[in-house]
């Protein structure tokens, strides 16, 4: 996982992991957000890139 503008990417077991609102749980702790990505006055984003490099909001999909 990376952060834009941070050089240092981290870890997650999406295995020990029971859905996206974990996933941001444990974001926020691994960059030490503070509690800002559980906020419920949110000014930010989380996406990914899947196997066909498109960029996906967590949450469009299910979690599986």
């Amino acid at each position: 996982v990376y952060k834009k503008g941070i050089p240092i990417a981290r870890s997650v077991n999406l295995a020990q992991l029971r859905g996206y609102d974990d996933l941001i749980h444990k974001l926020d702790q691994l960059f030490e957000f503070g509690g800002q990505l559980i906020s419920s006055q949110k000014n930010w984003f989380i996406a990914y890139t899947d196997y066909e490099e498109d960029i996906i909001l967590v949450g469009d999909d299910p979690w599986e």
